[in-house]
C-alpha cells in the first residue's frame, strides 16, 4: 500500500491506462511497455516473419574495416573478398570450408570462424594466418572486442568465448645467436580461445546475436517463444552475471 492506503496493483489492466501515448500494453506480462516506433507494419503471419528471421540467420555476416572496406564470403571462389574504394574485389582469405562469421577486430585482424576453429589473418601482413580452437567448443557468431581479439557464441549451447592474443611478428630469417638473450617462452601473449561461464539460458529460448560497445560493453540477443527478442547486456562478461537469466 501506499501512503493514502491504496494497494499498488490498481492499475493493473489495458483499461486503466486510456490516455497514452507510445506505449503498448503487454496482457500476458500485465506490464505498460514502451511501444516501437518502427515505421514497418506488423507481421500478418507471425509464424512465417520468424521463418524468414531463422533463414536469415543462416547467412554469412559481412564485415567492415576502419577505412570502411567491406569484406563477405563469396561462395564461389571460396574465400572472403575485400572491397573498397578500388574498382575490383581482391581476395583476401581462402578457406577451406563456409564460415559461420566474419569480424575484422579493432586490432587490425581479420576472424573467421569455422566448425571447428577460428582463423586469425593479420590484415597488415605483421605475421601468418594461424587457427585457434578450444575442445568442445564450435564458434558460430562474434563480436570484437576494443581490447583486442573476439567474443565467441556457440550457436548450440549459448556458450561464451573470448579469444586474445596474436603471432609474434614475422622476425630474422636467421637464428639468434647463442648468446643473445631471449624471452622464456618467446611469446607471452599467444592466440588462445578460453571458455568463460557464461549465462545459463532458459528453456525455449535461443541466442542469436552478440555486440560489444567499447563503453557500454557486451551484450547477447536471443530469441523466446514464437520470436520475441530479449537483450541482456552483461556487465562482467568474464564470470557468471550475479543473476541467473
Amino acid at each position: 500500500m501506499d501512503a493514502n492506503g491504496l494497494r499498488f496493483w490498481l492499475l493493473g489492466d489495458d483499461r486503466h491506462w486510456r490516455r497514452r501515448a507510445h506505449t503498448v500494453w503487454d496482457a500476458d506480462c500485465h506490464v505498460l511497455r514502451l511501444a516501437s516506433e518502427r515505421s514497418l507494419p506488423a507481421p500478418t503471419n507471425p509464424a512465417a516473419a520468424l521463418a524468414a528471421a531463422s533463414s536469415a540467420l543462416e547467412r554469412v555476416p559481412r564485415t567492415v574495416d576502419s577505412l570502411g572496406g567491406v569484406a563477405y564470403w563469396n561462395p564461389v571462389a571460396n574465400a572472403i573478398v575485400a572491397r573498397s574504394h578500388l574498382p575490383d574485389e581482391a581476395i583476401s582469405l581462402p578457406l577451406t570450408s563456409t564460415p559461420s562469421d566474419i569480424v575484422t577486430g579493432f586490432d587490425g585482424v581479420l576472424y573467421a570462424a569455422l566448425a571447428d576453429a577460428i582463423v586469425l589473418h593479420d590484415l597488415r601482413g605483421r605475421w601468418a594466418d594461424v587457427s585457434v580452437a578450444a575442445a568442445g567448443f564450435v564458434p558460430w557468431r562474434m563480436a570484437a572486442s576494443p581490447d583486442g581479439g573476439v567474443w565467441v557464441l556457440e550457436r548450440a549451447s549459448g556458450r561464451l568465448a573470448r579469444l586474445t592474443g596474436s603471432p609474434l611478428p614475422l622476425g630474422p630469417f636467421v637464428d639468434y645467436a647463442g648468446t643473445v638473450f631471449r624471452p622464456n617462452p618467446e611469446n607471452c601473449h599467444p592466440p588462445l580461445l578460453r571458455l568463460l561461464d557464461g549465462p545459463a539460458w532458459p528453456v525455449g529460448e535461443r541466442p542469436v546475436a552478440l555486440a560489444c560497445h567499447p563503453e557500454a560493453g557486451l551484450a547477447l540477443l536471443s530469441w523466446a517463444g514464437s520470436g520475441e527478442a530479449r537483450l541482456r547486456p552483461l556487465r562482467h562478461p568474464c564470470r557468471a552475471p550475479a543473476t541467473r537469466l
